[in-house]
């Protein structure tokens, strides 16, 4: 066994304390992926004479390499494709499909009254942004820059206002059993 070998199962534990990040397991096999390919290039560059060891360079090479995996997963999220529905699309399409049943739709229907009346509760700046970010399907950026705010702006907008919702649908009741 070579001494790449013996480092395939430290690459396995790096990758496994990103599980929180990444959520689909085709996307962890890639991140494993990534890092075999990481350590084998720590392996062609590493020099003895530098004062770290294989192990340790390996490391870092391989957490590097999934962490570049990561970035790459994250912007490529925050792209969003022409024919992907928006929020509201999907909302729509679930609240008028037939396949719903009787109890389904009858939350659905407790649930818009609950928001039609919490919607003019909430303060504008915290509307527009849940209007643009989840009804309109805008992304950080586009929300801060129509909003002429900082991103960090908008997410804090954004938690404020869905905790205030979340709150408010737990003290409404409207989401108990009739």
């Amino acid at each position: 066994m070579t001494t790449v070998e013996k480092l395939v199962p430290m690459v396995k534990r790096i990758a496994a304390r990103f599980r929180p990040v990444v959520y689909g397991t085709a996307d962890r096999e890639d991140l494993v992926q990534e890092g075999y390919v990481g350590l084998l290039e720590a392996a062609t560059r590493y020099e003895p004479g530098r004062g770290c060891t294989l192990s340790t360079w390996g490391a870092r090479r391989a957490n590097g390499a999934m962490l570049d995996h990561i970035r790459v997963l994250s912007r490529r999220s925050r792209e969003r494709p022409v024919d992907i529905p928006t929020q509201r699309q999907e909302f729509e399409w679930h609240r008028n499909a037939e396949h719903r049943s009787p109890e389904s739709r009858e939350v659905l229907v407790r649930f818009g009254r609950f928001m039609r009346r919490a919607w003019t509760d909430l303060d504008t700046p915290l509307r527009d942004v849940i209007r643009m970010r989840f009804l309109e399907g805008a992304s950080m950026r586009e929300t801060a820059r129509a909003l002429e705010c900082s991103a960090a702006t908008v997410v804090r907008r954004e938690k404020k206002a869905l905790g205030e919702l979340r709150e408010g649908y737990r003290a409404s009741g409207y989401g108990r059993k009739c």
